[in-house]
């Protein structure tokens, strides 16, 4: 499957974890459309948060529920992107439903397949430590 992209022209943007992206990423985004940072985790908030502007795309995050309630506060949301493989954060019936595209990492084996796993990598960090191979790399 190849790369899917938000649809071209003019949208309102949310993205509710602007720590997690470059700069350059940024960019790219912003020539989407205007777009609003807010690093939330509170959901009473973030239904004030989409109620406030007529947001088309939400980048979402974990540890919020992305619902019927979410989906009524924010009536013009078309899209919804989420940089996981699971989905169970997101009403996928009702966005279905209400014809929201949910653009996720799920089925992206391709893209996938050339992340290392975050269990690898601690697995190897745990193995340099208990083995001294960063002190034993200034006798090689």
């Amino acid at each position: 499957m190849g790369v899917r992209t938000l649809p071209k022209g003019k949208m309102r943007i949310l993205h509710l974890e602007p720590q997690r992206y470059p700069k350059e990423a940024k960019d790219l985004l912003e020539a989407q459309g205007p777009i609003d940072f807010a690093d939330c985790h509170d959901p009473e908030r973030l239904l004030k948060l989409v109620a406030e502007q007529p947001y088309t795309a939400v980048f979402v995050k974990l540890g919020l529920s992305f619902d019927a309630a979410f989906m009524d506060a924010c009536p013009t949301l078309t899209h919804l992107v989420t940089p996981t493989t699971g989905l169970n954060h997101i009403d996928l019936k009702e966005a279905e439903q209400r014809g929201i595209t949910v653009l996720s990492l799920k089925g992206e084996t391709e893209l996938l397949d050339t992340i290392k796993s975050t269990a690898e990598h601690t697995w190897a960090l745990l193995l340099m430590l208990m083995r001294h191979l960063q002190e034993a790399t200034a006798d090689v």
